[in-house]
């Protein structure tokens, strides 16, 4: 018998691992940009309060 399902079913799995990837790259960038942003908040309270 001919599977010609089965390259299309590998390739939407690579698909799906490609999106969960950028999914988890985005999260991961999103989460160091507040971390930043929350360094630079605290860098600024200790600033004034010291100053």
């Amino acid at each position: 018998m001919d599977h010609d399902l089965c390259p299309k079913g590998l390739a939407g799995h690579q698909r799906r691992v490609g999106a969960r990837r950028r999914a988890l790259v985005l999260r991961a960038a999103l989460f160091a940009a507040a971390a930043g942003y929350a360094l630079v908040i605290v860098a600024l309270a200790r600033n004034v309060a010291a100053g």
